[in-house]
């Protein structure tokens, strides 16, 4: 009996030993993969911006009012689904939690020169970004308004700043909203 516990002890070492093989070299794959992805990470750049400009054929004062109002935003930029205001004050909505088909961000009015500026940061995803957009609005003759929008985004999150490096980030384009928002009537 002794002989046939040994031998099947000795077939289910190198199994074993195998099997504890193949697990190092995976982690040392994951661990030597990761280590250059943070390496490359520390190359790209934490901060992000994209502009658009666009001549809007409605007053400025129009215009103002539509980005003034955050409970309107569903209404004319796509995928959101939700505005809840948080804060206000004698000027209107300050602070707000806007909800889109992918995820949910906290949005504060950083400053605002009427009519002319409005500044707001977005943070989202638990912090590991937030951007700020500024909206700058110019009076246009006899009643058009040149809007441009700058978007500038702070990824906090190495791998994200990967994902952003290979895959386009939303605020890349931002023709589509100002289109938009030359479609609010």
């Amino acid at each position: 009996m002794a002989e046939i516990e040994e031998g099947t002890k000795t077939k289910k070492e190198p199994m074993f030993r195998a099997y504890i093989k193949v697990f190092a070299v995976i982690a040392l794959v994951l661990l030597v993969g990761l280590g250059c992805a943070a390496h490359f990470a520390k190359k790209l750049p934490r901060e992000v911006v994209h502009s658009a400009s666009m001549v809007i054929a409605q007053p400025q004062a129009k215009v103002w009012n539509t980005l003034r109002n955050p409970e309107t935003y569903p209404n004319w930029q796509k995928g959101m689904r939700d505005v809840r205001p948080q804060a206000q004050d004698s000027e209107g909505i300050t602070d707000w939690i806007q909800t889109w088909d992918h995820n949910t961000e906290h949005a504060t009015l950083l400053s605002r020169a009427i009519p002319d500026t409005l500044k707001v940061r977005m943070v989202a995803n638990r912090n590991v970004s937030y951007s700020d957009w500024t909206w700058a609005l110019e009076p246009v003759p006899p009643d058009s308004t040149r809007v441009t929008l700058i978007a500038r985004t702070t990824l906090q999150a190495p791998m994200l700043r990967i994902w952003q490096h290979f895959v386009p980030m939303p605020q890349q384009d931002l023709a589509p909203l100002l289109q938009a928002l030359a479609n609010v009537r």
